[in-house]
């Protein structure tokens, strides 16, 4: 817009959605979502692949504009800022590390060009990520196209050290632990919950514990917002996300069962 105005980037600022839908080739993706985060509070994004969840941080990015409704950071309409000023107030993580093929410096400083080696050393340490020079792991470390040189988890954790160094005042985080195994996801996990803890967060995630400790979920369903509230409250009214904690909890008790049932079957023909 010609008018357009910088978004002052303050700390913690409160995001919220007023009465928004968007449609894509005459297809609704998102009807009448109305929500808002407080500022320094984190919001849980969840449902079924194809509800909408992704949509809406497009829509925060300005990638899309809302067919109807309005989204606003701080009480301010997001249309009337510049996109380069309002990208500046994101740090973004994804479920793909999105690395290119150089060094882990150069990856990690993609997030803010003229860092010092001991920003980038900083931003490192805080994603868990240890380097030291000489060793195997350091910032002058190739990472291969793609990052192919370094484990899901070692991606996963330059990446999370690119948008700390970036320094974002709102962090949106799209399923940064899918397709990592339990542990490794487990301690990206802990890592992302400090990162939540800075920042105004919005996270989307098929894991629903992850979502114990944030102040609101959402629970998604046909673009539409079906449910909301805590981990807590949700479990208690004992509807759809609810039945969705359940049957994560019967599947990896089923998991478990047939893992121990398995062994203790091959035991019994060794001994025999």
């Amino acid at each position: 817009q010609p008018n357009a105005v910088k978004m002052p980037l303050t700390p913690n600022p409160s995001i919220e959605f007023r009465n928004v839908s968007f449609s894509y080739q005459d297809k609704n993706i998102l009807n009448q979502v109305s929500f808002k985060i407080e500022g320094g509070q984190t919001l849980g994004l969840v449902g079924a692949s194809g509800c909408g969840k992704s949509t809406i941080l497009r829509l925060l990015l300005r990638f899309y504009r809302p067919t109807t409704g309005s989204i606003l950071i701080n009480g301010v309409d997001i249309q009337t800022m510049t996109g380069a000023s309002l990208r500046r107030a994101f740090s973004v993580v994804t479920q793909t590390s999105q690395l290119f093929g150089s060094t882990i410096r150069s990856n990690i400083e993609y997030g803010r060009q003229g860092a010092s080696d001991l920003e980038l050393l900083a931003a490192a340490k805080s994603a868990e990520l240890v380097l030291e020079e000489g060793s195997d792991l350091s910032l002058d470390k190739e990472v291969g196209e793609g990052g192919a040189k370094l484990s899901g988890g070692q991606q996963q954790r330059v990446a999370i050290a690119r948008a700390m160094l970036k320094n974002g005042t709102i962090y949106l985080l799209d399923e940064p632990t899918t397709g990592l195994d339990g542990l490794v996801a487990q301690q990206l996990q802990h890592t992302l919950d400090a990162l939540a803890c800075q920042a105004t967060t919005i996270m989307v995630t098929h894991n629903l514990d992850d979502l114990r400790q944030v102040q609101q979920i959402l629970y998604m369903k046909d673009g539409r917002i079906a449910e909301s509230g805590t981990y807590q409250s949700l479990c208690e009214a004992e509807g759809e996300f609810f039945k969705q904690t359940q049957a994560r909890v019967e599947i990896s008790s089923a998991t478990t069962t047939s893992t121990t049932t398995g062994g203790g079957g091959t035991e019994e023909k060794k001994d025999a």
